[in-house]
């Protein structure tokens, strides 16, 4: 009520004044955020302009600023929420974030260079699943199917180590999901 319009109004004041610090503080205070963003950009504080905007709902903004003010994260998740997956991807890369990263570019469509990515970051099952999103009609298939394929020769092989190292394990009681409800203590439903 009260106490917003009179911290409006002196944000107004300082902000006509040049006092842009107090501008920002009192329209803060009033819940003027995208004003107090704006003065915040102004006074090169891209941080503090990416929080304003973030509570006024101007996602575009905030994430414009967080961006500049060196917080690629947030920039990277205000991005997504307004849908610029392919923006948020490069945030995401940006502040070391390789999953989040592959994930935005498979939001974005942009299947092959998200594979790539799971893969650099040694995340096979995904990496699979991103190649195998992409349609046999479509440019990138060649590669796709090339990853693909190394993922399984890769895949082949760890099971083949797997395999060869256990080869001389033998399971003497192996016990099924009820006795070993019964074991615990766990009573079934």
């Amino acid at each position: 009520g009260e106490e917003q319009e009179a911290a409006r109004i002196l944000g107004e004041y300082h902000r006509s004044r040049g006092a842009d610090q107090e501008a920002a503080h009192y329209l803060e205070q009033a819940g003027e955020f995208l004003e107090a963003g704006d003065v915040h950009r102004k006074l090169q504080d891209f941080g503090r302009a990416g929080q304003a905007y973030e509570r006024a709902g101007d996602r575009a903004q905030a994430a414009e600023m967080y961006r500049l003010g060196g917080h690629p994260a947030r920039a990277a998740a205000n991005f997504e929420k307004i849908g610029r997956y392919e923006e948020a991807a490069e945030c995401w890369k940006e502040s070391g974030d390789a999953r989040r990263c592959a994930a935005s570019l498979t939001q974005a469509g942009r299947l092959l260079q998200a594979g790539e990515i799971y893969r650099t970051a040694q995340s096979e099952e995904t990496c699979l699943s991103a190649g195998a999103e992409i349609s046999s009609w479509g440019p990138e298939y060649v590669s796709a199917s090339a990853l693909q394929g190394t993922l399984v020769r890769a895949i082949t092989s760890v099971l083949t180590k797997t395999q060869e190292t256990c080869s001389g394990v033998r399971v003497v009681d192996p016990l099924s999901p009820k006795a070993i409800k019964r074991k615990s203590g766990a009573s079934s439903v």
